[in-house]
């Protein structure tokens, strides 16, 4: 009989012990589980869940009593933390190029700023188009001048009489720029008939002539004296200063050109207008 008593303690002693290694190996599952949190914490509830059974099943055949714990179930919230590796892209996205190439002197933004469409982001070294701006600016006012340029052929010159007080007919005009009776620069030229003479006259501003064709006779002084003039050709040119008297006429059919700023005026010398009668 105590044969038989010491048979059972032992047998009982030897479920008891695997019944709690098998609790302690679901509880330490089930803390693994929990500690990792991963996504297949179901499974290896399912798996303890089997194990104990079958060694519950083998406890009771055995005739061992078996402890069981009763837990209450809570309903909750299990976090799961999810790691990945990627790449993060603008939802939109536009290409930056200027609109002419140089060498970048500043950048006005930071990375990551946020920008407005039209804002400044960065300078480009303007000294090159700048240089290419004047350039052009020059050609552009070249080109104007030379819409605006005076050219006249030649051919194309209309004389029309000049009727001066004192002074004999015979003598035409022609403008070529300028306004001559107005302030303002002017070209004009005068024409002579052979033989033709000029009284003692002077004129407000300077005058400057020169020879086309002819000769054209000079002298300076207020009273006309025929051996002091002077006979100037082809490509001659003469300035007479600011109401200098001066006289002359023509060998030949004789034309000059005058110029200067206007307005251009023949006044006569007073001995030579008393002597006309104006």
């Amino acid at each position: 009989m105590k044969s038989r008593h010491l048979v059972t303690i032992a047998v009982f002693l030897l479920g008891a012990t695997l019944l709690g290694g098998v609790y302690l190996k679901l509880r330490d599952t089930q803390a693994a589980d929990a500690e990792n949190r991963g996504s297949d914490e179901s499974a290896v509830v399912d798996s303890a869940r089997t194990a104990a059974s079958s060694t519950v099943g083998a406890a009771f055949a055995a005739g061992i009593a078996v402890p069981v714990e009763a837990a209450r179930a809570d309903r909750g919230t299990f976090t799961i933390r999810v790691s990945a590796e990627g790449q993060a892209t603008a939802l939109r996205s536009a290409p930056l190029q200027a609109e002419v190439v140089g060498s970048v002197t500043a950048v006005t933004v930071v990375e990551g700023q946020f920008v407005r469409r039209g804002q400044l982001l960065a300078s480009v070294d303007p000294q090159v188009y700048q240089l290419d701006l004047r350039e052009a600016q020059g050609q552009l006012e070249q080109a104007e001048d030379m819409t605006t340029a005076t050219m006249v052929m030649a051919d194309d010159l209309a004389f029309t009489p000049l009727e001066v007080p004192g002074f004999d007919s015979g003598m035409e005009i022609a403008g070529l720029h300028g306004d001559f009776t107005a302030e303002g620069p002017y070209t004009l030229r005068i024409s002579f008939p052979d033989g033709y003479r000029f009284p003692a006259h002077f004129h407000p501003l300077d005058e400057n002539f020169t020879v086309i064709s002819g000769i054209l006779l000079l002298a300076m002084g207020d009273t006309v004296d025929e051996s002091q003039l002077v006979g100037y050709g082809p490509g001659d040119y003469v300035n007479v200063p600011a109401e200098h008297p001066h006289f002359g006429g023509a060998t030949g059919y004789t034309v000059i050109q005058l110029h200067g700023i206007g307005p251009f005026e023949i006044i006569l010398v007073e001995e030579t207008a008393a002597s006309k009668g104006y």
